[in-house]
């Protein structure tokens, strides 16, 4: 099950969730249940309790599982349905080629399974914490030289946190510098542009505002013409939901940067 849940301390959260597990086995009864709480933007899981222990190989397997495996009944998927519960069982065709149930579940023992998303909070505990757990698991995923994520903190500014790889004379890999700053827009554009569902070209547009170019500049940047660039502006502002390039600028610095 994926929950966050608002709680000032992570002991004040722990308890919470193994109190919600305890009411769940009473009121639905299971071999084996987990209840985690997740971070609502990376998806990165912050705390859990489970009702038979289980230790830091198996949470590594299920976060990897749940961030970069193909699989199906992923928690980021249920949380965006309008029915946020998925069963499953051993002979289902999904089952057949999940690694979840192959990696996890299957050698467990276990027949079936329930997952449901009670996605319900803004304010979390342990963010530099999934902040950084976000970076180790895309430095484990990915070999190139740029590893980022982007995400929004409590207040609701965007941070940007930056890995860099550090390794030996010899060529041997070392870890990992971190940096973290504040995101400017360039860097949350792209998360802004699948938000609001912006074109390609709209996009391109909008960076070229953000850039300080005029109508005349912006069009001749695009080899466009400046009614069509009007026509994309006033596009984005419908979708965006301001009025002037001033307050599409302040949306994106202050509101999303």
């Amino acid at each position: 099950m994926d929950v966050v849940a608002d709680s000032p301390t992570m002991t004040g959260l722990q308890e919470c969730l193994g109190s919600m597990l305890a009411s769940f086995e009473r009121s639905v009864g299971f071999a084996e249940g987990v209840v985690m709480s997740f971070d609502p933007d990376v998806l990165l899981p912050n705390a859990f309790a489970a009702s038979v222990e289980r230790g830091l190989d198996d949470a590594v397997l299920a976060c990897r599982n749940e961030q970069l495996d193909h699989d199906f009944l992923k928690f980021r998927d249920l949380a965006a349905s309008r029915t946020p519960v998925g069963v499953a069982s051993r002979d289902s065709d999904p089952a057949r080629s999940s690694p979840r149930w192959r990696e996890i579940l299957e050698v467990r023992g276990h027949g079936h399974e329930l997952r449901a998303a009670l996605l319900d909070a803004q304010a979390y505990p342990g963010f530099a914490r999934a902040l950084l757990a976000g970076l180790a698991m895309r430095a484990g995923a990915d070999a190139g030289p740029d590893i980022a994520v982007r995400v929004r903190a409590a207040d609701g500014r965007w941070v940007r946190a930056r890995a860099e790889r550090i390794t030996s004379a010899a060529g041997r890999p070392q870890g990992l510098v971190v940096m973290i700053d504040a995101a400017r827009p360039g860097y949350v554009l792209p998360l802004a542009a699948r938000a609001y569902r912006l074109t390609g070209r709209e996009v391109e547009v909008v960076r070229s505002v953000l850039n300080g170019l005029d109508t005349r500049s912006v069009a001749a940047s695009l080899h466009i013409s400046e009614y069509t660039v009007q026509d994309h502006l006033k596009s984005v502002f419908d979708k965006t939901g301001v009025r002037s390039r001033r307050e599409l600028a302040h949306q994106f610095a202050v509101g999303l940067g």
